[in-house]
């Protein structure tokens, strides 16, 4: 009989185990993220309020357990617009992210800059704050949506609570 509890016992704890790490953990870039601030990536220069055309929604980006990066923005009259932005990869060890970006024609259609590569210089569990390292070559974007920028960009974005 103990030896059936000593089994019952293990497998359980084995169980629990193994869905916990299959969760994402604290501080993790699975999930939404609002876009909330955002300015030259200069050390030093300071951010500003995200400017959303709608403004009673935020410009949410999304990162998959898949590998998938998705963007998802309104417009003036609120109308709910999503683009796939890529696969993205993590070097853990440098706290850099890769983006492989998506090659369909409408890619140039969404507001969000085709960046390839940021740092992320701060990550918990309300708060990721990414710095533009590298753009897509011969490539101006559309910043603030409207004016066109090729200076690097820092984002800081909050966690999206449902």
């Amino acid at each position: 009989m103990r030896n059936i509890l000593v089994g019952l016992s293990f497998l359980l704890l084995s169980g629990c185990g193994v869905l916990y790490f299959q969760q994402p953990l604290p501080g993790s870039l699975w999930g939404e993220w609002a876009i909330d601030r955002t300015g030259p990536a200069e050390d030093g220069s300071q951010t500003y309020r995200f400017w959303n055309e709608c403004e009673k929604y935020d410009d949410v980006l999304h990162f998959s357990s898949d590998r998938k990066m998705t963007f998802r923005w309104r417009d003036d009259r609120c109308t709910m617009y999503y683009a796939f932005l890529g696969k993205y990869t993590v070097d853990k060890e440098n706290h850099i992210m890769h983006v492989e970006l998506d090659k369909t024609p409408n890619r140039d259609e969404h507001p969000f800059p085709p960046i390839t590569q940021f740092k992320i210089e701060i990550i918990n569990e309300t708060t990721l704050q990414l710095k533009e390292m590298e753009r897509e070559k011969s490539s101006r974007v559309r910043s603030d949506r409207g004016s066109e920028s090729t200076r690097a960009i820092r984002f800081v974005l909050r966690r999206v609570v449902k």
